[in-house]
């Protein structure tokens, strides 16, 4: 059986094999020369499979006659010529839609691909044109209150300019961190939440309730947006106070206060807020989501997770 296995007509089908898909792989080698730009595609793939069907007949026809005709000793190989590049033409039309196919799959994983980075360029240079940018209404309310202040209890007015300086401190700061710990975002927190305090002493309230906070990240400034966008786009009074909750759930975190919105709409501020929504959606699948049900407006945003490599 060994020796019917291996015999001569065998060895002869694997040397023609190996020849086949070498002259098909020259084939690939000079269209890929020849055509640089990747221009012209249809030409390439009419180009390409009349080489590989010419050269394939040649090859093999050359090499059956050597061998049926000059070893073997046959007179004529009519039969076997056809059979053979019959068959080796079937296996040069499905060798080279193979690669026609992974070439169109590899462009599109490659078009898909820089789409997915001017997306991410492009996301970069919002997502750092409003992280550097100053709320001109956060900007406007805290210097009314130091200004006021200057006239009654200038070291409180004094207290107030440290407190602003922390606030721009920490935007500058973190100007190229995509990411920032979640622990120092509730600590970036304090010097915006005692700025409008200032104004409102017994109208503002942040609770936190959340825990295990060290092992997650969100976009710095976030929570300074949001407390900036809730306390502009609402009425804020002793008898409307402001509840600003912060609770974390499994790998979200819960931003929740009641509603009593203002008549005019805030239209920069809802520009940030949607600008941290495409954010989140690039970073991370569950994105961003904003509810709003019962008088209650509560955001939905994912706690991220660094990798150390």
């Amino acid at each position: 059986m060994a020796d019917n296995f291996f015999s001569r007509e065998v060895l002869f089908t694997i040397c023609l094999t190996i020849v086949f898909f070498e002259l098909n792989r020259l084939v690939i080698i000079l269209m890929n020369w020849s055509f640089k730009n990747k221009k012209n595609l249809p030409l390439r793939i009419g180009l390409q499979y009349t080489a590989s069907y010419l050269l394939s007949i040649a090859g093999v026809s050359i090499l059956l006659h050597l061998y049926f005709v000059n070893i073997v000793g046959f007179s004529t190989i009519r039969t076997e010529l056809i059979t053979f590049n019959s068959i080796y033409i079937f296996a040069a039309t499905f060798y080279h839609l193979y690669y026609f196919s992974m070439q169109f799959l590899f462009r599109r994983n490659d078009n898909l691909y820089k789409a997915e980075q001017i997306n991410r360029d492009n996301l970069e240079l919002e997502l750092n044109a409003y992280k550097n940018q100053i709320n001109p209404e956060f900007l406007f309310q805290t210097l009314e209150i130091i200004i006021a202040q200057f006239h009654e209890n200038k070291k409180k007015a004094d207290e107030l300019i440290d407190q602003l300086a922390q606030v721009y401190r920490f935007t500058l700061d973190n100007q190229n961190n995509e990411l920032i710990a979640l622990d120092q975002e509730l600590e970036a927190l304090n010097p915006v939440l005692n700025i409008f305090k200032t104004k409102y002493p017994n109208s503002l309230n942040v609770q936190s309730q959340i825990k295990d906070q060290q092992d997650f990240y969100i976009v710095p400034g976030t929570l300074q947006i949001l407390l900036e966008f809730a306390m502009i786009s609402n009425m804020v009074s002793k008898n409307m106070p402001l509840e600003f909750l912060l609770k974390n759930e499994d790998d979200q975190l819960l931003v929740s206060y009641k509603l009593n919105e203002r008549i005019t709409e805030n239209v920069k501020g809802e520009f940030r807020i949607d600008h941290l929504k495409k954010t989140y959606e690039f970073l991370s699948p569950e994105g961003f989501s904003s509810i709003r049900h019962n008088g209650l407006q509560t955001y939905t945003i994912p706690l991220l997770t660094v990798e150390e490599e």
